[in-house]
């Protein structure tokens, strides 16, 4: 999405100058005169520039919260928080928009001259449709946050293990949390033993006590550290914390396999089984290149091809 919004912004920058060149291109007699018409009858009304200009403004939203999730030690609540804020940005945009303002600020409706390029010196003559693209902006921003909504319908509370959002009496928070804790305990059950499901609920308490005193410190930092010292009062809600904390939110990992698979899955290698690809992504994307047993790799993948 970052990349996106990065194109976009660079097209409303130098907008003048593919349209002098499509326009010159045009009046030649060559090929590409009809390809270049095409372009144009696209790219110069003034409702497909103001859509541009909008669309700076609707990515730009999207772009920080694509790279909120990208962080690796982002948490669950942050995601509900990230996901909150770019929806009431969203729905912002239907009155305070900065680049699709700046656009109106620049474009005279009455004669179609647009105001353009870097510092403001040019000027182009766009095809006035007269038309109102507002119903269309309001259309995809209503789209844009229904699908968020929907799409993250299922992190809409806050995660219980998030120490920060605690109550902040006692009383309130003698049970806080106790359903949480035992719901998580019957979808994960099959990952815990006997004692640990006895002791979860009693240590539960002990566990909220101890966390409440430390609300300044982030929640990934105070859980490396008790996962490494595991303290015997709370070990066995531990467990339950540590399953919990790798079940990250975050798409980094998702983002190196597509970027490895490109690099695997050459042009040169199109005979390459779905296993073989599967394990050549995790060890590119996942292990330290100096750690590998590469001739052991090397016969290993000679025998499954």
């Amino acid at each position: 999405m970052a990349s996106r919004n990065r194109a976009l912004v660079a097209l409303q920058t130098h907008y003048a100058v593919p349209v002098a060149h499509l326009e010159n291109t045009s009046t030649d007699k060559k090929e590409d005169a009809a390809k270049a018409t095409g372009i144009l009858k696209v790219l110069k009304p003034d409702q497909s520039v103001k859509y541009l200009h909008f669309m700076i403004d609707v990515t730009s939203v999207l772009s920080r919260l694509s790279v909120q999730f990208q962080r690796d030690d982002i948490t669950i609540n942050e995601v509900v928080c990230g996901i909150g804020k770019s929806i009431i940005e969203l729905r912002k945009l239907e009155k305070g928009r900065v680049h699709y303002q700046g656009f109106c600020n620049r474009y005279s409706e009455q004669n179609g001259k647009l105001v353009c390029g870097k510092d403001n010196k040019q000027e182009l003559t766009l095809t006035h449709k007269g038309t109102n693209p507002m119903p269309s902006f309001q259309k995809l921003l209503n789209g844009i946050s229904s699908y968020l909504e929907k799409r993250f319908e299922s992190l809409t509370t806050e995660p219980v293990f998030d120490h920060r959002f605690w109550p902040m009496t006692r009383e309130d928070l003698l049970h806080y949390g106790d359903d949480d804790v035992k719901t998580l305990m019957q979808h994960f059950a099959v990952l815990l033993s006997d004692e640990e499901k006895k002791c979860i609920l009693s240590e539960w308490l002990q566990f909220k006590l101890l966390l409440s005193c430390q609300r300044a410190v982030k929640p990934h930092e105070l859980y490396a550290s008790l996962l490494i010292s595991k303290p015997n009062s709370i070990k066995n809600i531990l467990v339950l914390v540590e399953i919990m904390t790798v079940l990250s939110p975050c798409t980094a990992s998702c983002e190196r396999s597509f970027s490895a698979m490109n690099r695997i899955k050459t042009s040169l290698k199109t005979t390459t089984q779905q296993r073989t690809l599967q394990d050549l992504m995790t060890v590119s994307s996942e292990i330290q290149s100096e750690n590998l047993p590469r001739n052991h790799i090397f016969y290993q993948v000679r025998a499954q091809d």
